[in-house]
């Protein structure tokens, strides 16, 4: 099993990046619950249980086999802590590693 690196807190003037848990899945249910943002997309907006089992899985940080891992964030404004989206971000390990040269 590959050991994935966790997403950290970010912060921007107006923003921060909070990792993913599953406790968002009540919050960000509202915030993707707009069918409008479907429109150019597809689909339909999730249910809270779909998010809840959604967000178990992703905060793991990585697949059941531990052959894909990613990160993932949900968007809040500072001014507010109100949710206003969510990141993610795939992480990848080269099939072929390079070994770092010794000197000499």
């Amino acid at each position: 099993m590959n050991d994935w690196p966790a997403a950290q807190p970010l912060d921007t003037t107006r923003l921060f990046l909070k990792p993913l848990s599953v406790a968002d899945a009540q919050e960000m249910s509202h915030v993707l619950g707009d069918t409008s943002l479907y429109r150019h997309i597809g689909g339909t907006p999730p249910t809270l249980q779909q998010l809840t089992e959604r967000y178990t899985r992703q905060s793991l940080g990585h697949s059941p086999d531990g052959e894909q891992g990613w990160l993932n964030w949900i968007v809040r404004r500072q001014d507010t802590d109100r949710a206003v989206g969510f990141v993610q971000s795939p992480c990848f390990i080269p099939a072929n590693p390079v070994a770092p040269k010794s000197p000499g």
